[in-house]
């Protein structure tokens, strides 16, 4: 079995609990309500949007008007899917022999630029044949089912020595044009070259460049609200450090909230919630997995005397669970009476899907509903509908009903 990025394999177990009864933690600086819906009242059924592809791992939706949802295949293929004919036979964009693809490694990630409809822009990130992380900008005229293969314009490529697992994966777009990049801390077990707490490094860290201009030998322009703009410490392309392997992220419609599901270690995977704006955090890998503190275990002596952002909730492995999928706050309109303002989220391995909701101090969880194969991604349509993808080769959209 293929496995998504960031997700270490373990058993599958069928065991299911209705509340999450796991360690949880508030966040002082993030105290804005996720929603009022009681997520206990709250299940999950999985509507069928399309079968039969291979280990997708991601999907996105431009906002053309429409209604097409693109899925990434992990081995360097992009699929189409319309309201009117379903799952297209052609591919959208084959870049598989530029790919390498296997385990953690492949085409993880894919999202359009804002004004897709006039510039035909959207970028993808890839493990290219050096195992490096590569970002890139295609161009495809907008209403066509057919990207140009051979627009390829490089943004940024990012050295992934030593290991092959923790690549990261996510790319999300902000501020109409600013680019979110999640990558992983390079790999390994606990972080062994400490990149993620490195300034100097881009490992382990969500990052955050300007798209729109060039500026020097860059293909991109680095925002000078960027927290460590100018500093000759640091790499000014860092938003937030200290994560270990940030395979899903997501900005809340409405506010621009920004929620990381960040997969942990051995015992503990996480969620962190970011008020909007809020830049320059240390989320603490790998001086803490979660809210255990871990400098004995993985950390070294760059741990002393840092500030912590800690996790707004953190589950441990128990009962197979192993690695968590972040996901999206639903924000769409069809289902708003039932889970508007849940945040939704699962876990590889045992694909339970999960919402989190916020109650004065505390963020309780309930289980919502089950994949039966592994859920390797969320997604988030134009008008915030959620969908999910599996190992099984699905997608899925997720439908919600009072219980």
């Amino acid at each position: 079995m293929r496995l998504p990025v960031g997700v270490p394999h373990r058993a599958r177990s069928a065991t299911a609990i209705a509340i999450i009864s796991l360690l949880s933690i508030f966040l002082p600086t993030a105290t804005q309500q996720a929603g009022a819906v009681d997520p206990a009242h709250v299940g999950i059924r999985l509507g069928t949007v399309a079968r039969g592809m291979s280990s997708p791992v991601a999907m996105a939706a431009p906002n053309d008007g429409s209604g097409r949802l693109f899925i990434v295949e992990q081995a360097g293929r992009i699929r189409v899917w319309t309201p009117h004919s379903g799952l297209l036979g052609a591919y959208y964009l084959d870049i598989h022999t530029k790919v390498l693809s296997g385990g953690e490694r492949g085409l993880l990630g894919l999202v359009f630029h804002p004004r897709f409809s006039s510039n035909g822009f959207f970028y993808v990130y890839y493990t290219n044949l050096s195992g490096n992380l590569q970002i890139s900008r295609f161009h495809a005229t907008p209403s066509s089912n057919k990207a140009d293969g051979a627009s390829e314009f490089g943004i940024i490529n990012i050295p992934h020595p030593t290991y092959s697992n923790h690549n990261g994966g996510q790319l999300q777009m902000w501020n109409g044009g600013y680019l979110y990049i999640g990558t992983g801390d390079g790999g390994g077990g606990g972080d062994p070259n400490g990149n993620a707490q490195n300034l100097k490094s881009f490992l382990g860290k969500i990052l955050r460049i300007d798209v729109d201009h060039t500026c020097g030998t860059l293909h991109y322009c680095v925002p000078s609200t960027n927290p460590y703009y100018g500093k000759s410490y640091a790499n000014n392309e860092i938003w937030l450090f200290g994560l270990r392997n940030p395979w899903r992220f997501s900005f809340q419609r409405g506010n621009g909230s920004l929620w990381i599901g960040d997969v942990g270690q051995n015992t503990r995977e996480e969620i962190d919630l970011l008020l909007p704006g809020v830049s320059g955090r240390n989320m603490g890998w790998d001086c803490y997995e979660g809210t255990l503190n871990t400098v004995a275990t993985y950390g070294g002596s760059y741990c002393s005397g840092k500030i912590f952002t800690p996790p707004i909730f953190n589950y441990s492995h128990i009962n197979g669970r192993c690695a968590i999928i972040g996901g999206y706050v639903y924000t769409g309109s069809g289902q708003a009476s039932i889970m508007g303002g849940l945040y939704l989220y699962a876990d590889y391995c045992t694909g339970e899907i999960w919402g989190l909701t916020h109650s004065g101090s505390h963020w309780p969880s309930a289980l919502l509903g089950r994949d039966g194969n592994s859920v390797t991604s969320f997604g988030e349509g134009v008008n915030g509908e959620l969908y999910l993808t599996d190992s099984g080769g699905n997608l899925f959209h997720l439908n919600a009903y009072r219980r």
